[in-house]
């Protein structure tokens, strides 16, 4: 009878405890009503990132199921029967070596390798389903069912997976010094997240990676844009971008480059642990993602952290491939680079370099065997990119190469423009070196650590065959991007991966060597290995820290916290951090629904909600031709009618930029233009007369 009064009790306790905690925060949410939109907002950041999350998982039981299919699981050199078998047993998760003490599990790396075969799935489906005019939203959401349905055993797996993985995690011991990189990795995973919560304001981002998936979304379907040409780049990571606006919006398919760092984060991870041990994979997985270009590219709708992904990927398994010599790593490799072509055409600097490696590799026949077969896996990966191409322009590469393929609506004009903005500069040697201090010094969001330790492999002896290979990758991609690109940063990030673990493990190298020159002198100093581990360990939890400090203070120069947390609308903060935006919030707010719009020096088309006429710098521009073919006013006014112009929009401050950097509009009849604007348009708005907005008169 005691015992019994003794659980009444607790349950009356308990359900008191219960009901005073929901009437505390029904209060506290409704009143005042602020904090009610601040719940919901949170509510909602979780929705995004469990719809981020699921795909993540179905990618991944697509990518094993393929896998599998295609007898990829046999590269592995601990493979028996149909499944996997670890290299290292009795060692937990943050062991040396190894993935565990579970037998039979497929290692992380393998499950990475599938997340990005999946992803990369995904986005041919969503290309196939748009070429098709296949836009509504349950259609996709029909299609991810059937997709789960089909790979159920291995969503399983990997749920299996990842409940092994966090209890080994929870049972393992965390020293200092891997606590301290984990909590810096950790915090600035959370730091980019807040920056990808927000809406899009890169320009690139909002002409052409947001721009031409939210106009094919409009338009009901993926087409031609003759006033685009970067539409008809490879768009592998833009049609992930058109799934996610497609299920949920604009967050959601910002939060697909998000993950892409963080997968390239846990690749070099889990590479740099099989290869060398948990310390080396920490510390480069830590040198990778704490640095401020990291953070503005994770916060950023672009496709840059797609290719540094399954780059890194491609050269991994490609040098798993000389080791072993099996054919499942090079059909791993030709996908993963084909998967980073299809991501944007620099990436064909990381198929050389690997091409390269191969043509070094084994006996002449075999090695020109070989290398003609990773160029059919890398060729037929990227293939629907180029056939689409070839279909709508009868160039597979448009617009490059114009001068062997030709192509629709393009021209000498546009590709001797084109071809000079992205020239590499000056190529002698001095330009060479002096490039590559540049990169470092120079660029306040690049990492100093690379170039603190790369040079410091000269004091070691007995250099693992990995580290080698990956240092002729990168010296091959350093060539490759210094004499066939314009040198932008961006277009180095593939490299990024590989030389984040080579400093890690030169790194380790150093803080364990006793005697330090790889000639064999002896450092005359006491306690010298002490001394050594001290002092580099302080230069690199200082330069993490000062990486960490600059990525925070490059983040709140936009303050995404506000809006992140619900405490600012997607106006406000657009107004604050987007110029222009103002301008379009007047368009689709003030005019009317069937407005046409004719931009003259603008291209970030994505938040203007009415159809607007526009041009990229590198296509023809509308109102050029129409002006400079145009012998008075009336003449003007009669070819806007015509294309069915209701209203202008000029951006004078970047025309000036256009004109400045691309010789945009350099010839372009302003006296017409002016006397045309003086008898023919009606100012209706101005951004202190920077963004002007006209009515064409009738």
């Amino acid at each position: 009878m005691e015992k019994n009064n003794i659980r009444v009790t607790k349950l009356i306790l308990t359900t008191l405890c219960l009901a005073w905690a929901l009437i505390t925060l029904y209060f506290f949410f409704t009143n005042p009503s602020v904090r009610l939109g601040v719940l919901m907002c949170m509510l909602k950041r979780v929705y995004q990132l469990g719809l981020l999350s699921f795909i993540l998982f179905l990618s991944a039981g697509i990518g094993m199921r393929l896998i599998r299919n295609f007898k990829v699981v046999g590269a592995y050199p601990h493979f028996h029967g149909d499944k996997f078998m670890t290299p290292a047993k009795n060692s937990g998760p943050l062991s040396p070596g190894g993935e565990g003490s579970h037998a039979g599990r497929v290692p992380t790396y393998i499950w990475l390798y599938s997340i990005g075969i999946g992803l990369g799935g995904l986005s041919y489906i969503t290309l196939l389903l748009g070429l098709l005019g296949i836009m509504e939203k349950w259609v996709y959401f029909i299609i991810l069912g059937i997709l789960t349905v089909f790979t159920k055993d291995e969503l399983i797996e990997f749920c299996q997976y990842i409940f092994i993985k966090i209890k080994g995690v929870r049972e393992s011991k965390i020293g200092i010094f891997n606590l301290i990189l984990l909590s810096l990795f950790g915090l600035s995973i959370i730091l980019n997240l807040f920056g990808a919560f927000t809406p899009e304001v890169h320009y690139d981002a909002l002409e052409y990676h947001f721009g031409a998936p939210g106009e094919f979304l409009r338009d009901g379907r993926i087409h031609f844009l003759q006033h685009n040409v970067y539409s008809n780049f490879p768009s592998l990571v833009e049609m992930l971008y058109l799934l996610g606006m497609l299920i949920e919006g604009d967050t959601l398919a910002k939060l697909f480059h998000w993950t892409f760092g963080i997968l390239t984060s846990l690749s070099i991870l889990s590479f740099g642990k099989r290869l060398f041990g948990i310390k080396i994979g920490l510390i480069g997985m830590a040198i990778f993602y704490v640095f401020g270009q990291i953070t503005i590219l994770s916060t950023q709708a672009l496709v840059d952290m797609g290719v540094a992904f399954y780059s890194f990927l491609g050269i991994m398994a490609i040098i798993e491939w000389v080791g072993t010599e099996k054919r499942g790593w090079l059909l791993l490799s030709g996908i993963s680079i084909g998967l980073a072509v299809s991501c944007k055409y620099p990436a064909i600097l990381s198929f050389l370099a690997i091409e390269v490696l191969i043509l070094f590799h084994t006996n002449w026949v075999k090695r020109l065997k070989t290398a003609v077969l990773f160029a059919l896996i890398v060729l037929l990966t990227s293939s629907p990119w180029f056939i689409k191409n070839f279909i709508w322009t009868r160039n597979p590469v448009y617009p490059l190469f114009y001068n062997v393929f030709d192509g629709k609506n393009w021209d000498n004009a546009k590709d001797e423009r084109f071809q000079k903005a992205h020239a590499p500069g000056k190529k002698d040697l001095i330009t060479l070196v002096r490039t590559l201090w540049d990169m470092t010094i120079k660029d306040q969001f690049m990492t100093p650590i690379f170039l603190l330790f790369i040079p410091l492999i000269i004091f070691l002896k007995g250099i693992d065959r990995h580290i080698k290979y990956l240092l002729v990758y990168l010296a091959l991609f350093y060539l490759f991007w210094f004499y066939f690109t314009h040198r932008i940063d961006r277009f180095f990030l593939p490299a990024t991966p590989a030389l984040a673990l080579v400093s890690g493990y030169i790194y380790m190298r150093l803080n364990d060597a006793t005697r330090v020159l790889s000639i064999g002198i002896d450092l005359p100093i006491p306690h010298k290995g002490r001394v050594l581990r001290g002092f580099l360990s302080i230069i690199l939890v200082f330069s993490l820290l000062f990486n960490f400090y600059i990525s925070a203070f490059t983040l709140s120069s936009i303050n995404p916290f506000a809006y992140a947390f619900g405490f600012e609308t997607k106006d406000e903060f657009l107004t604050r951090t987007l110029p222009p935006y103002s301008a379009m919030k007047f368009i689709n707010d003030e005019l009317d629904e069937d407005a046409v719009v004719l931009l003259m020096g603008e291209a970030e088309v994505h938040y203007i909600n009415r159809k607007v006429l526009y041009n990229t710098v590198f296509d023809t521009s509308i109102i050029e031709e129409i002006v400079n073919t145009s012998t008075s006013p009336e003449e003007v006014l009669e070819k806007v009618k015509g294309l069915g112009a209701t209203h202008l929009l000029l951006n004078r401050v970047e025309v000036a930029r256009l004109n400045r950097t691309y010789s945009y509009m350099k010839d372009f009849n302003w006296e017409l233009f002016y006397d045309f604007e003086k008898e023919y348009l009606e100012k209706i708005y101005s951004l202190e007369e920077k963004v002007l907005i006209y009515k064409v008169k009738r």
